[in-house]
């Protein structure tokens, strides 16, 4: 089994020594989240390879340790070494329990530094709330792309740690993050663990697993020019000092201009609206296929490449007048923070989950060429397995009409556009349940060339019969029957 805890942490240094109890298993130690670890090797029999660790620590904990004037990063750097040294003392406490040595268990470990917010000290931080749940989110994501190598992960969430706002916004982040990840086919699961309180209690400590319930979350829908089409319209809304200059350099500016971006939404009305032939016929005949393969390497990139934006910003600061001001790398005086960052976790589904379409869209056409209703239908079965939708009961419907359509074909191996004409003038053809099955495997379908020329921008946007019929509506589409 694989397993990658995540774990806020607040000041590593005020922590108490304590017997931490998990089903029945003790732990001494300071660290909640090193007596996961080993309950992770001892009891669940992981392979220490197979158990990964990411801290996410604040910058706020190098206040004692800097001076006016530093650059943000050298502040990043302070906050890291003290939490790696707290790190180093508790992993030399329970090395003899798990059998392995400390150094060898702190490679599983990686710790990062998010902005965080308050006065301590002499040094006001300015964060925001927006911006550390942005950052737990990014690196969340990331880190579980780079961990998950087997078909299953479990994600254990350590909030025992987190002080003030850490354990309430990296539930959300993780929330957001497992959405994400569910979207584009990755098969995880989500644990949260809470220790008792330290205050006020004995030693022993029980670490408890904390109940929760989510919401069935599906891709969202679309509308041009609000959510994340904003950000494929204008990524620049997301962050605004250094942007643009940052932005210049990396294939996120790619995202929002042209073919690509039109790929996204093409591929992101066909997903939510269920049209079946649009991934299977329009998109292939429509763009190049480097542009196809393209956005399919793409997915698992954008939350670090969002990131390495964030970063590369908060570098650039400096601690002046003894405040540092993370807050400025987002728009400040809007009051819409939350709205941008939603965005954002809208925009990584709606990446991961076209991406992932597309990827079974390829897959598929492998399969069969070219496509036949027959293949609609399948397709349309293998996409309800994951979006549990109506689009196998519509499209149904509609593979019916065209089998009658194919039944009263007198002239085989050519290409005949599907028109309402035609099709009033077999409407009263009966087709049996065997018959279906075979005519359904030798009539091929496809999108007329001047469908794919065009574009499908004006039909998906208002036309409600194209949706009502799955995109498979007369005029637009050619059939043919084989032999």
């Amino acid at each position: 089994m694989s397993v990658l805890i995540i774990a806020p942490w607040g000041h590593p240094e005020k922590w108490g020594e304590a017997n931490y109890v998990i089903d029945g298993f003790t732990v001494k130690n300071n660290c909640s989240t090193i007596a996961l670890l080993t309950y992770a090797i001892r009891v669940k029999h992981c392979e220490v390879e197979d158990v990964k660790v990411l801290v996410i620590i604040v910058d706020t904990l190098s206040a004692s340790n800097i001076a006016n004037g530093v650059k943000y990063k050298e502040v990043i750097e302070k906050a890291s070494k003290i939490a790696q040294n707290k790190l180093k003392e508790f992993l030399d406490i329970v090395e003899v329990q798990i059998g392995v040595s400390s150094k060898e268990l702190e490679r599983q470990f990686e710790i990062f530094v998010a902005p965080g917010l308050g006065k301590f000290g002499a040094f006001t931080f300015r964060g925001s709330f927006d911006l550390y749940y942005l950052v737990f989110l990014l690196k969340s994501l990331s880190k579980t792309y780079e961990t998950y190598k087997h078909d299953f992960l479990e994600i254990w969430l350590d909030i025992t740690h987190g002080v003030n706002y850490m354990p309430v916004l990296a539930f959300t982040a993780m929330l957001d993050s497992l959405w994400a990840l569910k979207s584009c086919g990755y098969n995880i699961s989500l644990k949260v663990y809470n220790s008792d309180p330290y205050v006020g209690r004995g030693k022993q400590l029980n670490i408890n697993e904390m109940p929760y319930t989510t919401v069935p979350r599906t891709i969202p829908q679309p509308k041009l020019g609000e959510g994340p089409a904003k950000i494929l319209e204008q990524p620049h809304i997301i962050l605004a000092k250094g942007y643009h200059s940052l932005v210049e350099n990396t294939y996120f500016k790619r995202l929002s201009e042209g073919e690509l971006k039109n790929l996204i939404v093409d591929l992101w009305y066909a997903t939510y609206y269920n049209y079946p032939l649009i991934l299977l016929d329009y998109v292939f005949r429509k763009y190049k296929e480097e542009t196809v393969k393209q956005l399919i390497e793409l997915a698992n990139k954008v939350p670090e490449d969002i990131l390495g934006i964030v970063i590369n910003a908060l570098y650039k600061l400096r601690v002046t007048n003894n405040i540092v001001n993370t807050k400025s790398i987002l728009r400040s005086g809007t009051g819409k923070y939350r709205f941008k960052v939603a965005d954002i976790a809208q925009f990584l589904v709606v990446i991961n989950t076209v991406s992932y379409m597309l990827d079974k869209a390829m897959n598929f056409k492998k399969e069969s060429k070219p496509i036949s209703l027959k293949d609609i239908e399948e397709f349309a079965r293998r996409f309800n397995e994951k979006y549990n939708t109506l689009a196998p009961k519509f499209i149904s419907r509609e593979v019916h009409s065209l089998v009658k359509f194919s039944k009263g074909i007198k002239e085989l191996n050519k290409w005949i556009r599907y028109t309402k004409e035609m099709a009033q003038k077999i409407s009263s053809i009966e087709v049996e349940n065997g018959e279906r099955e075979k005519l359904s495997k030798c009539t091929y379908v496809r999108y007329v060339n001047e469908f794919v020329n065009k574009g499908v921008y004006d039909r998906r946007k208002d036309d409600r019969n194209f949706i009502a019929h799955s995109g498979l509506t007369y005029n637009d589409i050619e059939i043919m029957k084989i032999s």
